[in-house]
């Protein structure tokens, strides 16, 4: 067995991360591109050194936003249950502060740090983008009926281009469609609402094809189709396909935008460096990448996202959480996906979310491969992380 998330720094608590950058110290000498060049060997691998070389150059300390707590909770449940492959991402939404990497490895020899590669299928993840592209242009709304026939979890054509209502038809709010993860819903959603143009649009305002983390070799996400007919626009709104990829960083950062108000923040992992006189060369700072929809929109996104883990297809993972004293008053929602892929080879299943609670807020993606059986779910992980945060701030309330 093999945990492939060797963090190399101890010294961070989390009182740290918590403060705002807004303020960042004067004139930096270096700069987070010559910071990437150099980090870029070593976080591929999910190494972070405590000592860097910038440019083949100088030493300088490093210091990174890193909660190693967080961190070594989460190795604690992928040891515990031993997944294939399991990555877990979480952000600060308030500033894009990197507050986990965290990779794990069975039995293989796989040293690549999952969190920034972007091989791996979108899945239903997909829906977030198509179900904020038809509510930010006011083409559905929570409420709007979008009827189908057949099962929720197939896609056939004969479900979207030849639809028509009969007495077997089914029919449900958006918002439960969303928190079900309907294909049929966001394929007609596809076909009946959305362009191609707008969907493309979207992509892009939400990071497909950026690399968006300052200091980090992620790859970009990507949406490979052309969306040149229905059934291709039908394939992209439901996420029913392989050709869209997604890396757990830009999934994590989507859904940080959820609780900042639609701006997409790009991610960083160094706080701060020091010169070998102890001088601080270079502060990380919070940045936005754009806005990726309206602040009505993340609000409606943020309680379709609730209702997933309420009556949708997290409901199992989440169903015990009023046993647990640290998620009375805390706030907690998300969006499942879950797709057949090939690099590593395996079943993807996907949970990305929010919580919040007494000030204390996170953003994250969870991902777990199987080869043969699920050992745990996605959104069961992050059901755990999420107990341990709220612990945390539940800590601190008076």
């Amino acid at each position: 067995m093999k945990f492939s998330s060797r963090i190399r720094v101890s010294s961070i608590i989390f009182v740290t991360l918590l403060i705002s950058l807004d303020t960042a110290m004067a004139q930096s000498s270096l700069n987070a591109d010559q910071l990437a060049r150099s980090l870029a060997p070593y976080a591929k691998s999910n190494e972070f050194p405590a000592t860097l070389s910038v440019d083949k150059g100088d030493d300088y300390s490093v210091e990174y936003t890193f909660d190693i707590d967080l961190h070594n909770h989460i190795a604690s449940i992928y040891r515990a249950y031993k997944p294939d492959f399991a990555t877990f991402v979480a952000i600060d939404p308030d500033t894009g502060k990197v507050l986990s990497l965290t990779s794990y490895v069975k039995d293989l020899d796989y040293s690549d740090n999952f969190a920034l590669g972007a091989t791996y299928p979108a899945a239903s993840l997909f829906k977030i983008v198509s179900a904020a592209a038809a509510i930010d242009n006011k083409l559905v709304s929570a409420k709007t009926v979008i009827p189908f026939n057949g099962k929720s979890t197939t896609l056939y054509k004969s479900q979207i281009l030849k639809h028509k209502n009969n007495k077997y038809t089914r029919r449900m709010p958006f918002s439960e469609g969303f928190a079900r993860s309907s294909n049929p819903i966001f394929g007609r959603l596809g076909v009946e609402y959305l362009s191609s143009d707008l969907l493309f649009k979207y992509a892009k305002q939400m990071g497909f094809g950026d690399r968006l983390a300052q200091d980090l070799p992620v790859q970009p996400s990507q949406l490979d189709m052309s969306l040149s007919d229905d059934w291709q626009r039908a394939e992209a709104s439901s996420g029913f396909t392989k050709d869209i990829r997604l890396s757990p960083l830009h999934a994590a950062a989507i859904a940080a935008a959820v609780l900042n108000d639609g701006e997409l923040l790009q991610p960083y992992v160094i706080e701060k460096v020091l010169d070998s006189k102890g001088s601080e060369v270079f502060t990380g700072k919070k940045q936005i990448a754009g806005q990726m929809f309206s602040k009505t929109t993340a609000d409606t996104m943020k309680k379709m996202m609730r209702e997933t883990t309420r009556i949708g297809s997290a409901r199992k993972s989440f169903s015990s959480h009023r046993r647990y004293k640290a998620f009375k008053g805390a706030e907690f929602g998300g969006k499942t996906g879950s797709l057949s892929g090939l690099s590593p080879e395996g079943r993807y299943g996907w949970f990305v979310g929010y919580g919040e609670r007494n000030g204390k807020q996170i953003a994250y993606a969870s991902l777990v491969v199987y080869r043969e059986k699920w050992v745990v779910r996605a959104a069961r992980v992050a059901f755990e992380v999420l107990n341990f945060v709220f612990k945390q701030a539940k800590a601190t309330e008076k």
